[in-house]
C-alpha cells in the first residue's frame, strides 16, 4: 500500500515526497537533540560490522 498524501488522501506520495518528509524529520530531531544523527549512525554501523565480524570469526567483539 502506498503512502498517501496527508492532503489528499487519494493522492499517493512521490518518492521525492517522502525523501523530503524524512530529511525535514531527520533535521527537526537533530535540531531537538542537539546530536548529528549521521554521526550515531556511522557509530551504531561501525559497532555492529565489528560484532559482524566477531561473530564469523568466532571471537568476542571488542567494541
Amino acid at each position: 500500500m502506498p503512502f498517501m498524501d496527508p492532503t489528499d488522501p487519494e493522492r499517493p506520495l512521490t518518492l521525492v515526497e517522502i525523501r523530503a518528509m524524512l530529511d525535514r524529520a531527520r533535521r527537526e530531531a537533530e535540531a531537538e537533540q542537539g546530536t548529528d544523527l549521521n554521526l550515531l549512525l556511522a557509530q551504531w554501523e561501525t559497532e555492529d560490522g565489528a560484532d559482524q565480524r566477531a561473530r564469523q570469526s568466532g571471537k568476542p567483539s571488542a567494541v
